[in-house]
């Protein structure tokens, strides 16, 4: 269909709607992909790094136990483990604290499967612990046990405590990475469609403006020549819209 056999009103009215669309479209995308970006953002900060820094405290309350139990357990003084005691209590309770916000925030399979083996090497540790922490307060001589049973365990649980920490440090940064690299798909996306609608806006505007003016060029030319007292030139008139009633 001729842009000719359209109104110049509608033809405005059309060009400004599909100019209104395509902010739309474009707006819808923007949003679409911040709420992309948005989600994995969530995922780093709430889950990827809480667990992270649960885990290094963990970690850190862990080296802090055994120093404390093997001093303990070597020393066998009442009045020393009095003291050395509660402390162990506390950063136990604070270890299983951090194991149940570590738990609620498992999502990958590999996580499951590390944290479970974790979990095995401490309860191994505790429960061996706990037997020469009773055996020590009865009076038994336990030294020789700390370092060649209790030593081995707690070696065997740091080393299964720093691969589920080195696990949950690469995951942070695959989290990480993959929300830079969901901005810089989305830069490339809005600058994509915002190219595009650049050149339909220039086209479009090319081409509305030609079907206006191209015929009000004609009925300058044949005024012109009426004017000039050119009372027979012949003209064709094509289009319904308001150039060509003017004409008419």
């Amino acid at each position: 269909m001729s842009m000719s056999n359209v109104k110049v009103s509608t033809r405005l009215s059309l060009g400004f709607g599909a100019i209104l669309l395509i902010m739309l479209a474009l707006t819808a995308i923007g949003i679409w992909r911040m709420q992309v970006i948005s989600d994995v953002m969530v995922t780093m900060t709430q889950q990827d790094n809480l667990r992270l820094q649960e885990t290094m405290r963990w970690r850190e309350n862990r080296e802090k136990n055994w120093i404390r139990t093997r001093a303990m357990l070597l020393n066998a003084s009442p009045q020393f483990n009095a003291i050395l005691e509660p402390e162990i209590a506390a950063t136990s309770a604070a270890i299983s604290e951090s194991q149940k916000k570590i738990e609620s925030l498992l999502r990958i399979e590999e996580d499951i499967r590390l944290f479970k083996g974790l979990d095995s090497h401490r309860a191994a540790y505790r429960n061996l612990r706990t037997a020469l922490m009773q055996q020590s307060a009865n009076g038994d001589h336990v030294a020789d046990r700390v370092e060649s049973e209790l030593k081995p365990l707690d070696d065997a649980y740091d080393q299964a405590l720093g691969q589920f920490a080195d696990y949950q440090l690469k995951v942070y940064t695959e989290t990480r990475e993959t929300a830079l690299a969901q901005v810089r798909q989305s830069q490339i996306m809005l600058a994509s469609v915002a190219g595009i609608t650049l050149l339909l806006g220039i086209w479009g505007a090319w081409a509305l403006g030609r079907s206006i003016t191209r015929p009000l060029h004609q009925a300058v030319g044949i005024a012109d020549e009426i004017a000039h007292g050119n009372l027979t030139q012949s003209f064709t008139i094509s289009g319904r819209d308001e150039t060509a009633t003017l004409l008419t």
